[in-house]
């Protein structure tokens, strides 16, 4: 979130199936970007059926990536899919 918000690019969370204080966590976490509460239904609606699941959805309105489940190289992964989408002519 940080190092991309630059470039225009709006992180989001979606707190689903959570018990504990998402808004606490995430200020002792020093999280910064943007955290939807309450996505039980949300994430009901897309099929998600594990967390974290991850969608990177590119300028013009593209599923670009979509995973679930912890993968300790996917920050990078995401990092690299943005900036070259972003460095794509038109966008």
């Amino acid at each position: 979130h940080d190092g991309l918000k630059s470039r225009g690019v709006a992180v989001f969370g979606v707190n689903a199936w959570e018990s504990g204080d998402s808004v606490a966590y995430m200020k002792e976490n020093n999280y910064t970007y943007g955290l939807l509460l309450d996505g039980d239904e949300l994430a009901a609606a897309y099929g998600l059926d594990g967390i974290p699941a991850f969608a990177v959805i590119g300028v013009d309105g593209t599923l670009l990536h979509f995973s679930v489940g912890y993968d300790p190289q996917l920050e990078k992964t995401i990092e690299k899919l943005i900036n070259e989408h972003l460095d794509r002519p038109g966008n």
